[in-house]
């Protein structure tokens, strides 16, 4: 199955593949060999027409020849790779060179075969990797709907950052403490003030959110409080303030720092008495509401300069939750990026199915300076003037065009018994790499594994095969090797042990 594609459990998807080839007598044979296989099969004579079609149209696999006018096999893979990046590629040649088939691979196609194609093996090849291929979607779709049907909905993120915002939230679902969300502009505090009421025993009563910063001062009193009718020009009836209709429910003061001092006194009454007095009223009303603020100012600062008060701000400031900016939540964008791709379609009809590598770039290295708001605003921009099923970065403002690259961030520590993937990997190392390759297709074959079993299985092959490059690479000093891999000098020796490693290996090329 197609990465971009969805597929009901009634209607079974059949995948697309485009062959690519100057001979079309080869080109026709091959592509009925898969028509009978059951594929939907397009065909181009050259890379040139191949690339605009793949712009166009979201295939599954591409089939391509290697010697071709105007665009090469190669250039072909390496355009289909900053395109649409899922789209498996394999390379066919008449010219039967390693070297060839080396530069195939590592340009990141899935496999080559040479010319004359045995179609049979040919057939198992495609096969295997489209049921690869389905394998990861089916992983990438089941990811997406475990984070949108988690406990929090509409908080997307798995982040560290956003793990600690998680734990906070939960500690006060069961109880009705004073919360004061803080963060920057756009992050996302009302959809932590709306999670909180939502999973707490006040959820079957309503929540509301004031705008302290968006009502007019002379308002803003009669917006939460209410007033009597004739209490001043224009009350010609009595009105219920916001506090009354959250009774039994939350209220969310957002952007609390800009309320004007006169009213701050007011809801310190509220907080300490539980009740309030509608402006023109002789009597105070009892409430019964779970007050929430959030601010994206520095409250301590406005204490200080004597904006805010500090009484105020001790009783607000019960319970603490700050919500992390998007740029320091390391590995959400992605997960955001699709949670937002998704909904647009959903709201316009559009049928997106994501970003091109070098939009994605873009969307990378930008800062998001408006945080979750903005990013939102737009993919949502990107969905609607998308007119191929990848949005390019002419779908983006320039600003995120021009954006430059981020400085490389400090990544925390790997665990101590995990082998970093980071040992250095020489050029004559692809026969190694070739071969984790095929094992990978072994153990993805072995019907006797499930899928767990097959990822430990290969992790055992990765981590063998980089124990050994870093024992190369370090001469076999065994302290030198754990730094390099990341991992302490005891957990060196237990994998070495494990795995019955030579620790002494020796380097050939010396």
């Amino acid at each position: 199955m197609s990465y971009n594609q969805t597929q009901t459990d009634s209607t079974p998807y059949i995948a697309h593949a485009l062959v690519v080839d100057d001979d079309a007598g080869l080109r026709q044979t091959l592509s009925m060999a898969l028509r009978r296989e059951g594929y939907k099969i397009s065909e181009a004579a050259d890379g040139v027409t191949a690339f605009k079609m793949a712009q166009n149209t979201p295939f599954d696999l591409v089939i391509t020849d290697v010697r071709m006018p105007g665009m090469s096999g190669l250039e072909l893979l390496q355009n289909l790779r900053r395109i649409c990046p899922r789209t498996l590629v394999i390379v066919m040649t008449a010219y039967d060179k390693k070297e060839l088939a080396y530069d195939a691979v590592r340009e990141g196609a899935y496999s080559y075969f040479s010319k004359p194609l045995n179609l049979s093996d040919l057939q198992i090849i495609i096969r295997h990797a489209l049921e690869k291929q389905q394998l990861q979607h089916k992983l990438d779709s089941l990811h997406l709907k475990l984070i949108e049907q988690n406990t929090f909905p509409d908080m997307v993120g798995e982040s560290q950052a956003m793990q600690k915002v998680y734990t906070a939230v939960r500690r006060v679902l069961d109880n009705d403490i004073t919360v004061l969300i803080t963060g920057e502009s756009g992050t996302g505090k009302e959809i932590v003030a709306r999670a909180i009421h939502n999973q707490s025993i006040r959820n079957s009563h309503d929540f509301i959110a004031v705008n302290c910063a968006a009502i007019p001062e002379t308002l803003l009193e009669s917006e939460l409080f209410g007033h009597e009718k004739g209490s001043f020009t224009g009350a010609v009836s009595r009105r219920i303030g916001k506090f009354e209709s959250a009774n039994g429910g939350t209220l969310l003061l957002d952007e609390i720092g800009d309320m004007p001092l006169s009213l701050q006194a007011k809801i310190l009454r509220v907080l300490q008495e539980g009740e309030i007095t509608r402006i023109g009223a002789n009597k105070p009303v009892k409430v019964d509401v779970r007050l929430i603020a959030a601010t994206n100012q520095n409250l301590p600062e406005l204490v200080k300069e004597g904006k805010f008060r500090q009484d105020l701000y001790y009783r607000l400031n019960a319970y603490p939750i700050t919500i992390p900016p998007l740029r320091d939540r390391d590995g959400d964008l992605p997960l955001l990026i699709k949670y937002f791709v998704n909904k647009a379609n959903s709201a316009f009809g559009r049928d997106c199915i994501g970003f091109t590598s070098e939009a994605l770039t873009c969307l990378e290295n930008y800062l998001w300076p408006g945080n979750i708001r903005e990013l939102q605003n737009v993919i949502q921009r990107a969905v609607l003037l998308a007119d191929k099923p990848l949005a390019d970065v002419h779908t983006l403002i320039e600003d995120i065009q021009m954006a430059p690259p981020r400085p490389k961030q400090k990544r925390t520590p790997p665990p101590a018994d995990a082998i970093s993937p980071t040992v250095p990997i020489s050029e004559n190392d692809t026969q190694d790499i070739n071969a984790i390759h095929n094992k990978l297709d072994e153990i993805f074959l072995n019907d006797n594994l499930n899928f767990h079993q097959k990822v430990d299985t290969f992790r055992e092959v990765l981590e063998q095969y980089l124990i050994r490059q870093a024992l190369l690479e370090c001469d076999s000093q065994r302290e030198k090797t754990a730094n390099l891999l990341g991992v302490t000098r005891k957990t060196l020796y237990s994998k070495i042990k494990q795995y019955h490693i030579d620790p002494n290996i020796d380097n050939e090329e010396e």
